[in-house]
């Protein structure tokens, strides 16, 4: 059982659920001499609990955005992740950020919704 906070009785995912190092990542606006889009920008590192969508959770995360497959929880940053962001796992395995949610709006933990790309960053040749 996950804990709750106290007054909303929202689930909070535990810190020892978050098992996942991953790195938060952006676009990177330049490009080199040939007009390719450089590596993607590192915002920060972190660890977050990172979980496959299925079933009832998936069909709620779909009426947020269309397109999800994942969603990675982490402590509430001091930097900004916008949807359009990455999110990079250890292995290699690369999301981008679709939509975010803060599920008590009082800066505890992010919720990220994701989705897959087999294709790697941008960038990345």
């Amino acid at each position: 059982m996950q804990p709750r906070s106290m007054s909303h009785g929202i689930a909070r995912v535990g810190a020892g659920e978050m098992t996942q190092y991953v790195t938060i990542l952006e676009d990177n606006p330049e490009r080199d001499s040939e007009g390719e889009f450089l590596p993607a920008l590192e915002l920060f590192q972190t660890w977050a609990s990172v979980t496959i969508l299925q079933g009832r959770d998936l069909e709620k995360a779909q009426e947020v955005v269309a397109e999800v497959t994942h969603k990675v929880v982490i402590n509430y940053p001091d930097v900004s992740v916008e949807s359009n962001n990455y999110v990079q796992l250890e292995d290699g395995r690369v999301f981008v950020v679709q939509a975010r949610q803060d599920m008590d709006e009082r800066k505890y933990q992010l919720t990220l919704l994701c989705l897959e790309r087999n294709d790697g960053l941008p960038g990345e040749q």
